[in-house]
């Protein structure tokens, strides 16, 4: 029941898709953000209400800052954004969960720019986590920044590759220069494929059938999974005071 679900969803979702492109057709800038906005409005009404969703930057305590990220999932049940108005958010790195590169179309080039956009965020030290329990404050040791990263997706709507183990084999060729703990997860194709990396390697899983199910469905893991921190701001203000 729920693959016919879901795969009503990743037709619906096409459908928007090819209407924005019909509207847009000399706007590629105009079309990417539209697209983007398909898969922000799913995920603000599906996931579950303590996870926000916007468009902007991730930013660091020591004053460093992410690319321009397309989506970020972040907390904002405990914790304040830095800047939350218009289109664009700031986020810190300590309350964000994880982030997706939106492509329309997924070639070699795109699939790079994708993953330099999330490898930005993942580079980002987090410097101000703490919890407070039973009147103690616990603050997050720096052996922990690589557990704490944030989890990042690619995910496309059409691809000009043919066959799945040629993104497949593209996804592992851009991701094995990078270090593990800044590479990307995973990648959706929605028509096509979910590629999911098994952790700490550059060994792979595919999903063929119903891939935007389990690409739903794995975010789900990778968001829920993570710790739920508290951010101390004082050290973004002196930070930024500087």
């Amino acid at each position: 029941m729920l693959n016919k679900h879901y795969q009503q969803f990743t037709q619906t979702m096409l459908d928007k898709v090819e209407n924005i492109a019909a509207a847009f057709d000399k706007h590629a800038g105009e079309k990417g953000k539209n697209n983007e906005q398909v898969l922000v409005r799913f995920l603000e009404e599906y996931l579950p209400k303590r996870f926000s969703v916007g468009t902007g930057q991730v930013v660091a305590s020591d004053g460093q800052k992410s690319a321009q990220t397309d989506i970020i999932i972040h907390d904002r049940t405990n914790t304040p954004g830095l800047f939350i108005g218009g289109a664009s958010v700031l986020v810190p790195i300590e309350t964000t969960y994880a982030v997706i590169s939106v492509k329309t179309t997924l070639n070699k080039k795109e699939l790079k720019d994708a993953v330099r956009q999330i490898e930005s965020v993942r580079r980002l030290n987090n410097n101000a986590s703490f919890q407070y329990s039973r009147g103690e404050i616990m603050k997050v040791p720096a052996a922990s920044n690589t557990v704490l990263r944030p989890r990042g997706l690619v995910f496309a709507y059409k691809t000009t590759w043919k066959d799945v183990m040629t993104i497949e084999k593209a996804f592992r060729e851009i991701i094995e220069p990078i270090n593990d703990d800044f590479r990307p997860n995973g990648v959706c194709v929605i028509d096509k494929c979910l590629i999911r990396r098994i952790p700490h390697s550059l060994n792979t899983r595919i999903y063929s059938e119903h891939p935007f199910l389990h690409f739903f469905v794995f975010l789900l893991y990778l968001i829920q999974t993570m710790p739920s921190w508290l951010v101390d701001l004082e050290k973004y203000f002196e930070s930024y005071s500087e």
